[in-house]
């Protein structure tokens, strides 16, 4: 009768242990697997950012009443902790040539230009046009679009979807789009 009784204790524990184990998966899964399957088909990188988790670490108390200032010192400080998407992006060739010597590592304003081209050509960065010369690389090759701050000089992605590119006019003959760049500028509300 014991045996029997120790085999069902066993039996039972390990029926409550595999539905907690499941309980707590399930309740604890975050919005990934969700947004994941919103994701376009083909895609071949896919950002996702846990904003719950970002307020919370930062210890932000946004509403849907918070000013834009105090939205846009928040995505501040999410970038400067390097917790939010926009810190993915990488700076201009000037801002990082001027990291570098802040940091004693002597190299040349066009050897930084060079290794960033070199990288845009072997497809891990992917260049963005801002103004003549101005360009900023991005570690996201992937066909995306961008919020630009004319303020702050910040370049951000543009939620997937967000932007819908219809009527797109034939290419001339011999030649392809290879893609489309939009770039949506930003300043402050006054």
């Amino acid at each position: 009768m014991r045996k029997w009784l120790a085999v069902v204790g066993v039996a039972l524990l390990i029926v409550l242990a595999l539905g907690g184990v499941r309980w707590w998966q399930a309740d604890n899964e975050s919005g990934f697997e969700e947004a994941l399957s919103l994701t376009a088909a083909g895609a071949e990188r896919v950002t996702y950012t846990d904003w719950a988790g970002v307020r919370s670490r930062l210890g932000a108390d946004l509403t849907s009443d918070s000013s834009y200032d105090e939205v846009a010192g928040f995505l501040d400080e999410a970038f400067e902790a390097d917790i939010s998407p926009m810190s993915a992006l990488l700076e201009s060739a000037e801002t990082l040539h001027e990291e570098a010597l802040v940091r004693k590592v002597p190299v040349s304003l066009a050897t930084v230009y060079n290794t960033l081209h070199q990288f845009t050509a072997a497809g891990l960065l992917r260049e963005v046009a801002v103004e003549g010369a101005k360009a900023y690389f991005d570690t996201n090759t992937s066909n995306h679009y961008h919020f630009f701050c004319e303020h702050s000089g910040k370049l951000m992605d543009i939620a997937t979807g967000s932007i819908r590119i219809e009527g797109l006019p034939e290419a001339p003959e011999g030649t392809a789009i290879s893609r489309v760049d939009v770039l949506v500028r930003l300043v402050d509300k006054r």
